[in-house]
């Protein structure tokens, strides 16, 4: 990274390379200057481009990346020459904070054109470090890329509009979009396109939703209030539409015909694509020169405009509608969104997602087991749990000092009156405890393949829950139950994994490689053991292994 690192500390969210897997992550930001204002996190949008940054689809991605680009929070600090905000101020920021304030486009309140724009993520800052996004507890951002949010919108729903708001607002009024009793198609209905939808509606146009799912009919039509909707495989509806439309806005974020959309359009009609693919579209001319057509873009919106539309939807009482889900949920909102499974914006419950789950990603490498005392552990301490119905060597081999433990998804439990899932696995007997510090020590070894299984185990807690801890192995990733992401790629590596836990103090902790990577609550319960191997979880996987060497129980001395 250019530029020095800053004081300031902060926590977040970050992918650290193409496998998109996002896992949590300590970074500093810069201390608040005199034109700066610092926010406590307390929403952040998931916007589709996040989801291809993470993964580099465009190919400029630095990694680590910490996204996030439609963040809505409270002023905690202003710099001595701000004026536009106090502390305890709503605020808002979207997808720059940075511009060089004096070129003609700046001039012109276009600072998301400026040649030197500066992202909110992904970008170079003006001192040369890398700037970091919303999927974090605070940020530091030029009192000039600050948004107020109006009184009425309400903090969760309003996140979207910062980036999915400006991204229709921008094209619609630029391209005479807002001219009542026009008619607007919206290709796509996801993120950006229910927006649009509503902005239409509030500019006072005929609004048509272009979509391949009948099933999105009813929602656009009662919930959302378009006028009509048109499926864009059905070549009947297609036809019966043919030049209908004065505009269309053009959403959709996956390669597609532009076409069929060509045709819709009346003569001296404008499509304008406001989607970002990650391959070209193919643009066919003839319908352009014989219908006087137009097609453009457009990327956001400057800072001028973009508060004049937060005011247009606190006038209209615009928000969008969003699902909110806590930060260790967000590889699984990602795996979604690839599937456009979300109606229709994920938004990040930042401040209590934060304040639930800490955890520390690039911390110093330390010695967990310093200041604990190795208990006596044997043969007999190692008590194998395998299916009822098989040999014990059929699921269990030691050799070379590596114990080897599988087990099919069709395989029985391990009583015949167990009603768990398929388990083979190494419980530690001898060594329970309901009170002191006490920590698991093992290298494991994960081979490429194994999938929705448990892998460790703290057991004991308090109902409803049987376990304290549970670290799983999902697609490669360690994970903390089903979310969050541990680490990511654990395939085909011996790893060694320290698991610390207070009983007092109602924590627990999970070092890997002398790492402090995640911290969590304890979860209460009177007595506690540990346990490794595998055991089956509900996704489906056919087989499931895991080796373990070295294995070590602790104590904490008094």
């Amino acid at each position: 990274m250019a530029g020095t690192e800053h004081s300031q500390k902060s926590t977040g969210w970050a992918a650290t390379d193409t496998s998109g897997i996002l896992s949590p992550f300590h970074f500093s930001r810069r201390e608040n200057g005199s034109d700066d204002v610092t926010i406590k996190i307390l929403y952040c949008g998931v916007c589709h481009s996040d989801l291809h940054s993470v993964k580099n689809d465009w190919g400029f991605t630095n990694y680590p990346v910490v996204p996030g680009h439609e963040i809505v929070g409270l002023v905690t600090k202003t710099g001595s020459d701000v004026q536009k905000f106090k502390v305890g101020n709503r605020v808002g920021v979207g997808v720059i904070v940075g511009s060089c304030k004096t070129c003609d486009i700046c001039q012109q309140d276009l600072e998301n054109y400026c040649p030197r724009v500066i992202f909110t993520y992904n970008s170079r800052d003006r001192d040369g470090t890398r700037t970091y996004g919303g999927y974090s507890d605070i940020v530091v951002v030029d009192q000039h890329f600050v948004l107020r949010i109006p009184e009425n919108l309400s903090s969760d729903t309003c996140a979207p509009l910062l980036c999915a708001g400006i991204t229709v607002y921008s094209p619609m009024k630029y391209y005479g979009m807002a001219e009542p009793g026009k008619h607007l198609g919206v290709a796509g209905l996801g993120g950006l396109g229910h927006v649009a939808v509503k902005f239409g509606k509030a500019f006072g146009l005929k609004v048509t939703v272009i979509s391949t799912s009948p099933k999105k009919e009813s929602e656009a039509i009662n919930k959302l209030g378009a006028d009509s909707f048109l499926v864009s495989t059905d070549p009947a509806q297609l036809k019966a539409a043919t030049g209908t439309m004065d505009f269309i806005i053009d959403t959709i974020a996956a390669v597609h015909p532009l076409a069929p959309l060509l045709g819709l359009l009346k003569m001296n009609g404008k499509l304008v694509t406001v989607g970002l693919p990650d391959k070209p579209l193919e643009l066919p001319i003839f319908p352009l020169v014989l219908g006087r057509k137009l097609v453009g873009g457009s990327d956001i919106g400057g800072m001028k405009e973009t508060q004049e539309m937060l005011d247009f939807c606190g006038k209209h009482n615009i928000n969008a509608d969003i699902e909110l889900i806590h930060i260790d949920y967000i590889n699984t909102a990602f795996e979604r969104l690839a599937k456009s499974d979300v109606r229709y914006r994920f938004v990040i419950d930042v401040a209590n997602s934060l304040a639930m789950f800490r955890a520390v990603a690039w911390g110093p490498v330390i010695d967990p087991t310093k200041g604990f005392i190795p208990l006596p552990l044997n043969e007999s301490n190692l008590v194998i749990q395998w299916p009822y119905d098989l040999l014990q060597d059929q699921r269990y081999s030691f050799s070379h000092g590596v114990h080897k433990l599988w087990v099919f998804n069709t395989d029985k439990p391990h009583t015949p009156v167990s009603k768990t899932n398929p388990r083979t696995e190494i419980r530690i007997e001898g060594y329970n405890y309901s009170s002191g510090v006490w920590q698991f020590e093992a290298f494991g070894y994960i081979p490429c393949g194994t999938s929705g299984v448990c892998v460790m185990q703290v057991f004991g807690s308090s109902p409803p829950h049987a376990t304290t801890l549970m670290l799983r192995v999902y697609n490669g990733s360690l994970t903390y139950y089903r979310e969050p992401v541990i680490i990511p790629n654990v395939y085909d590596k011996w790893f060694r994994l320290n698991v610390i836990h207070d009983v007092e103090a109602n924590k627990v902790e999970v070092y890997i490689n002398g790492i402090l990577r995640y911290e969590a609550p304890g979860r209460g319960g009177t007595y506690h053991y540990f346990k490794c191997g595998v055991y089956a979880q509900d996704d489906s996987s056919y087989y499931m292994e895991s080796r373990w060497k070295g294995i070590r129980v602790l104590k904490k001395c008094d």
